[in-house]
């Protein structure tokens, strides 16, 4: 878990700075991070999707918690700090898109027949 610390350290070592006209801040507290995660209502067999994962606090959460996690992060340098930092989880996507720009419907990550190998699971889309 990123606390105000880690959070200064890891956006240092990749030379980062909050982007105010991304509306970028940074998820530091755990009790919010927990209240997040059971909101979501943790499913092993269940992807989930994450806009704007930014360094991947709620994001390394999700993966614990989640079949799948696809992330949209716009941030082209926040790609390269979730690739690094989150490089030990098999279970996320992350597409390097506005999410708003994104056709979900034609995307293959939302296919129905993908497994539990393959680069995608099942997201629903409701």
């Amino acid at each position: 878990m990123l606390n105000v610390k880690k959070t200064k350290a890891l956006l240092e070592k990749h030379q980062l700075r909050p982007r105010k006209n991304l509306g970028q801040n940074f998820l530091i507290d755990e009790n919010i991070l927990n209240k997040i995660i059971l909101a979501a209502r943790p499913d092993p067999e269940t992807g989930v999707v994450e806009i704007g994962p930014g360094i991947g606090a709620l994001t390394e959460a999700l993966l614990q918690n989640f079949r799948k996690v696809l992330a949209f992060e716009i941030d082209k340098k926040l790609v390269g700090v979730l690739k690094e930092e989150l490089a030990k989880f098999s279970n996320l996507k992350i597409l390097s898109q506005d999410f708003l720009k994104a056709d979900l419907k034609k995307s293959s990550v939302f296919s129905p027949t993908a497994s539990a190998s393959s680069p995608s699971a099942t997201f629903p889309i409701t």
